[in-house]
């Protein structure tokens, strides 16, 4: 597991991609990337799942976009993120970490 903060900036399109070692796409039934305000909270502020968000891209690297409408009207603070996936029937926590969203200042 990677612990990885991300910063990000509110109201923007934001895309990342994890490369895993020996990874067969064919082989991954889920994925979730998840925000939380805090860590034991029962509701996400954004979730993302695998073909909503997550995609695994032509160099099947797990590619996570979080759309600019799912930020624009996020308070600016930190949060917590995971990213977790199941392969193979094993389900595991690949990255975590704080997630922080910054201020932006032209709003379109």
């Amino acid at each position: 597991m990677i612990i990885k903060n991300l910063e990000i900036t509110r109201g923007d399109d934001v895309s990342f991609c994890l490369a895993l070692q020996d990874f067969e796409p064919n082989t991954l039934s889920a994925a979730y990337f998840s925000v939380k305000e805090k860590i034991d909270d029962n509701n996400y502020i954004i979730q993302k799942a695998l073909n909503s968000g997550i995609t695994i891209n032509s160099d099947n690297d797990i590619q996570v976009t979080i759309a600019a409408a799912d930020t624009d009207s996020i308070e600016l603070g930190t949060y917590y993120y995971d990213l977790q996936v199941t392969i193979n029937s094993t389900k595991q926590t690949i990255l975590k970490g704080k997630f922080n969203v910054t201020y932006d200042i032209t709003r379109m």
